[in-house]
């Protein structure tokens, strides 16, 4: 299992934040329910964070109800990276 940089995690943070209007966003906030991000707004962070960090995420594991912030770091950090 691959871990994230802090620097990986204050770029994940700072997606977030911006896609949620929420000035600060912590591991263990829920994506949906603590964030309030719809399946647009969450599909629009799957683009975002797969052009940030140059992988492939699997889109459906996004539409779990219990995703938070810090399963978030784990799928960008074992995300596909693409091959260029």
């Amino acid at each position: 299992m691959n871990t994230i940089s802090d620097k990986g995690i204050e770029k994940i943070n700072r997606i977030i934040s911006e896609k949620s209007n929420k000035d600060k966003v912590s591991s263990r906030d829920f994506i949906q329910r603590d964030l309030g991000l719809d399946s647009l707004d969450i599909l629009e962070l799957v683009w975002e964070l797969e052009r940030e960090f140059d992988v492939v995420l699997d889109k459906n594991i996004f539409n779990d109800i219990h995703l938070t912030v810090g399963g978030v770091y784990s799928f960008v950090a074992n995300g596909e990276k693409i091959k260029g």
